[in-house]
């Protein structure tokens, strides 16, 4: 009886997660990728346009993710998001910033990032939610 009980437990608790239940529904999934636009000089290393940039340090708010080798990067922002979110892009030869508006109540935010000339980083294209979003230009820095 306490076995059945047990599996009981065990599947209500995994069916509340899968359904964006118990803590982690409540986080937004920050992600994307991150490219070379092309005509971007670097101090250290140089990638040509299209390239995905491995081994960035992408932060916001507390929670960092390094790029891998397709360039992919993410993290679970948890609470009531401000508006605008100061993005950090590190390493391999980049040192920028981005600000990015998050609409009220989005859970899932997909940026593609781009490394252009001067060494600021851009939004190429923002999802939220599965729908492209207009206005993306965000204020960079480099």
């Amino acid at each position: 009886m306490a076995k059945v009980l047990k599996t009981f437990l065990a599947a209500l608790l995994l069916l509340q997660t899968a359904c964006g239940g118990g803590s982690s529904g409540n986080g937004t999934l920050i992600e994307g990728t991150l490219t070379e636009a092309g005509g971007a000089a670097h101090r250290v290393f140089r990638h040509s346009e299209g390239e995905r940039i491995d081994g960035v340090r992408v932060c916001a708010i507390d929670q960092c993710s390094t790029t891998d080798d397709q360039g992919q990067w993410g993290f679970v922002l948890d609470g009531i998001l401000p508006q605008e979110i100061l993005l950090t892009i590190e390493g391999h030869g980049i040192d920028a910033s981005a600000v990015i508006e998050i609409p009220n109540g989005a859970s899932d935010v997909f940026l593609d990032l781009q490394h252009v000339e001067g060494g600021a980083v851009e939004v190429g294209h923002m999802t939220v939610d599965g729908a492209e979003v207009g206005d993306h230009s965000g204020h960079h820095h480099g």
